[in-house]
């Protein structure tokens, strides 16, 4: 038995870019490099900066804000084990105090 690999992806044919002429080659060009106020489905498409706009967030504030976050929750999350593991601590206490008991009780009757 062969197993067959799959044939590598061939690449796509290159744009022809032959059938324009120097007008519509340069009217192409344009409609690339289209201003900041261009439609909203350009906009959706590519990356176009906001020229005059305030920046709302800093990114290295929200970074901080991210990893305080991360760290209460960490925080929080160690001081819920350490409670609960002290419970289980004063749980395992008492039953080897009552073990304990039993065992002295025993040992006397």
């Amino acid at each position: 038995m062969t197993d067959k690999l799959p044939s590598p992806p061939t690449a796509a044919p290159a744009a022809d870019t032959s059938k324009y002429t120097a007008p519509e080659a340069s009217a192409a060009a344009s409609a690339s490099a289209a201003p900041a106020s261009s439609q909203a489905s350009d906009r959706a498409t590519s990356f176009q900066s906001v020229e005059g706009g305030k920046e709302q967030r800093s990114g290295s504030v929200l970074l901080v804000e991210a990893y305080a976050l991360v760290w209460f929750f960490l925080l929080a999350w160690v001081a819920l084990l350490w409670a609960r593991q002290r419970k289980l601590d004063a749980r395992i206490e008492g039953l080897e105090a009552a073990i304990d008991r039993a065992v002295a009780k025993r040992a006397k009757g």
